[in-house]
């Protein structure tokens, strides 16, 4: 038998044994019903957020330690400004970022410079109320009213603050990190 005749003979038993299978194989068809539903609402407001925070030139002796209550001294205010909003829109808002290694609320050093600070890190606090510090990677602000419909401009102010995580020295160096800011319409 020549090889052409025995190539042809090996792909005949090929589709063959593959017709037997694909002949045993069940077909069937199932449908499914899908119901998809929802409302078209405008946007809840126009956000105007600055992409950075400076601190300049921070004096290592002033740089506070994080306080148990209250707000810490040499604070920069970062204001979220609403326009637009529906009337009585509520929102919240959280701050997520690279954790500090000794104090997880605060946002750590990220820099990779050869000079990069140590035992400094920056934390974020409400700016009105009681004050109270937004936990980074978990913290919420409270509720608040971000409708300009008295105003007219609505902000939701956070308190920034280079604070040394423990008590003890931050050397010299470059301090920096990168923050995400996340709004929650309430």
């Amino acid at each position: 038998m020549s090889q052409f005749n025995k190539t042809v003979m090996a792909i005949a038993l090929a589709a063959s044994l593959l017709s037997v299978g694909s002949a045993n194989a069940y077909v069937g068809l199932e449908t499914h019903e899908l119901a998809v539903s929802g409302n078209l609402i405008s946007n809840p407001c126009a956000v105007n957020a600055p992409g950075f925070v400076d601190f300049g030139d921070v004096n290592v002796e002033t740089l506070p330690i994080v306080p148990a209550s209250g707000v810490p001294q040499g604070m920069k205010t970062y204001s979220i400004g609403f326009t637009g909003c529906n009337e009585g829109q509520m929102a919240q808002v959280s701050v997520s970022g690279t954790a500090d290694s000794v104090d997880s609320a605060l946002l750590g050093n990220t820099s990779t410079e050869e000079d990069a600070a140590t035992n400094v890190a920056v934390g974020f606090w409400q700016a009105w109320g009681d004050g109270k510090q937004i936990a980074a990677n978990s913290g919420l602000t409270d509720s608040h009213l971000v409708d300009d419909s008295t105003y007219d401009n609505s902000s939701l102010d956070l308190l920034v603050a280079l604070v040394k995580p423990e008590d003890k020295a931050a050397t010299l160096g470059e301090f920096k990190t990168r923050a995400q800011i996340k709004i929650t319409y309430l």
